[in-house]
C-alpha cells in the first residue's frame, strides 16, 4: 500500500512539473536545446546532437505565411527584406541601422554550404480605381512582416578526451530575426525560427545543428553555450604612442591572406590553439573575404619580423548614433600569441587610429568581452566609463554541451 501512494505521488508531482514547463516556457519546451532542467543531459562528458533522425513539426510550424528559400532565389526580396531590418531591427529611435542590401548579400554568400532567408508576409488587400476611371477593383498583394536568415559557419570544439584536438561540427548561424514593430514579435519570431530551422534542415540535411545569438535579456528555460557582456564606448580622440620599431600592425586584405589561413585554417596541428581556445567558430574563408571586400570585416595582424604576434577582428555595425553623429565600429574577436598583454593592447591601439584614419565618421566602438578581446578591455577602460553594457548569450540549436556555459575567455567566435 505504501509503495502504491508513492508511485501515485511520483507520478502526480512529475504532472505537475510538467505542466509547469509547459505553461512557463510554451515555445523552448518543444524545441532541441539544452533545458535549464535538463539535469540528467549535464552527466554527459562529449556534446551531442538531439534530433539525429531530423526535424519533427510542432504547432508553431507555418509554411502557408513563411517560405524560406535559398539566398541566389532572394534577388527580388533582398530589397524589401533589407527595408524591414532598416526599420525594425533595433528598437532605439537613437539609432539608425544603415545596412545595405549588398552588406547582406555579402553575410550570406562565399560559404561552402547554401544560406538561407525565411519570409513571413500576410496577404494584403487594397481598393484602387480601375485604369479606366471606370469603378474600382480589389489589388491582392503580400505584406512582409518578417524575416531571418542563416549562414554555414564551421564550429570546432575541443574534444574531452583527446588534449590536443578538436571535434568539427557544421552548423548554421541564425541572423537578423526581424518582425514589424505593428505586428506580434513573440508570435511571429517563434514561427520564423521553428519553420525556418525545419525548412532549413530539410532543404540541407548536411549540416542539423544551428547557433543563436542574444543580446539583451536571456531567453528563459534554456542553457546558454556562451555568455558574456558586451561594452560600448565613444572612441577618443588621443593621440596613439609609436610603437617599438621591431613591431608592426598590418591590414590583412584579399592578396595576403595567406597569413589569416596558415594559422587558422591550413594548419591541421591544434596543439596551440586548444592551448588558446576551448571552441572555436569560423566562416568559410570565401565568407571572410566576402565581408573584407564590402568593408564589413577588418582584418589586422600584429607581427615582429615574420612572427605573428596578435589578430585583431573589427567589424562595421552599420550602426549610426544620432545624437553622436558617429559610426560604429566593434572589436569581435582577437588572438594574443605573445605573453606581452601592453604590445597586444599597443597594436589594437594603432589598428583603430590605421581604420579611423580612413573613415573619421568611427567614433563609437563596442568590445565583446569574450576570449581575447577580455585582455583588451581590461587596458581599455582604465580611465575610460562605458556608455552601457548589455548582456550577449549564444544559444545552440539541437545540440548539447553538457558544460554548458562555457568559459568565454576560452571561446573564438569569427563570423
Amino acid at each position: 500500500m505504501i509503495f502504491q501512494y508513492i508511485l501515485v505521488f511520483v507520478i502526480v508531482f512529475y504532472i505537475i512539473v510538467l505542466a509547469i514547463i509547459k505553461i512557463k516556457y510554451p515555445f523552448w519546451n518543444n524545441q532541441p536545446v539544452f533545458h535549464t532542467y535538463d539535469y540528467i543531459r549535464s552527466c554527459y562528458r562529449e556534446p551531442f546532437i538531439i534530433q539525429q533522425n531530423g526535424p519533427y513539426k510542432t504547432k508553431y510550424f507555418n509554411d502557408i505565411l513563411i517560405k524560406t528559400r535559398h539566398i541566389d532565389e532572394c534577388s527580388q526580396t533582398i530589397k524589401e527584406i533589407t527595408d524591414l531590418i532598416q526599420c525594425h531591427y533595433l528598437s532605439s529611435e537613437y539609432i539608425d541601422y544603415i545596412i545595405q542590401p549588398n552588406d547582406i548579400y555579402a553575410m550570406l554568400t562565399g560559404q561552402n554550404q547554401p544560406s538561407f532567408i525565411s519570409t513571413y508576409k500576410l496577404p494584403n488587400y487594397e481598393l484602387k480605381p480601375k485604369e479606366s476611371n471606370e469603378g474600382i477593383e480589389l489589388i491582392s498583394t503580400e505584406k512582409l512582416v518578417g524575416c531571418i536568415t542563416s549562414r554555414s559557419v564551421t564550429m570546432y570544439v575541443r574534444s574531452v578526451n583527446k588534449d590536443n584536438a578538436y571535434n568539427k561540427v557544421l552548423i548554421y548561424f541564425i541572423d537578423n530575426l526581424c518582425v514589424h514593430r505593428e505586428h506580434d514579435h513573440i508570435k511571429v519570431s517563434r514561427n520564423l525560427l521553428q519553420t525556418h530551422d525545419f525548412n532549413q534542415r530539410m532543404y540541407n540535411k548536411k549540416i542539423s545543428c544551428s547557433l543563436i545569438k542574444k543580446d539583451g535579456e536571456p531567453f528563459s528555460g534554456i542553457r546558454p553555450l556562451i555568455t558574456y557582456n558586451t561594452y560600448f564606448y565613444t572612441i577618443p580622440n588621443k593621440k596613439v604612442s609609436r610603437m617599438d620599431s621591431n613591431y608592426s600592425v598590418k591590414e590583412l586584405r584579399t592578396n595576403n591572406m595567406e597569413i589569416f589561413m596558415d594559422f587558422f585554417t591550413v594548419n591541421s596541428v591544434f596543439e596551440t590553439k586548444t592551448m588558446l581556445f576551448d571552441i572555436m567558430v569560423l566562416s568559410d574563408i570565401g565568407n571572410i573575404l566576402s565581408q573584407m571586400k564590402e568593408k564589413l570585416l577588418y582584418i589586422y595582424c600584429l607581427q615582429q619580423g615574420e612572427d605573428i604576434l596578435g589578430f585583431y577582428f573589427v567589424k562595421d555595425m552599420k550602426r549610426h548614433y544620432d545624437e553622436k553623429e558617429a559610426k560604429t565600429l566593434s572589436l569581435i574577436c582577437s588572438v594574443q600569441n605573445s605573453n606581452n598583454n601592453h604590445l597586444f593592447y599597443m597594436g589594437f591601439l594603432h589598428v583603430l587610429r590605421q581604420i579611423i584614419h580612413i573613415n573619421a565618421d568611427y567614433k563609437m566602438i563596442t568590445i565583446e568581452n569574450i576570449g581575447h578581446n577580455k585582455i583588451l578591455h581590461e587596458y581599455w577602460c582604465r580611465g575610460k566609463q562605458s556608455l552601457y553594457s548589455i548582456e550577449t548569450s549564444y544559444y545552440s540549436y539541437n545540440y548539447v554541451y553538457p558544460s554548458s556555459p562555457i568559459d568565454s575567455t576560452r571561446c573564438f567566435l569569427l563570423f
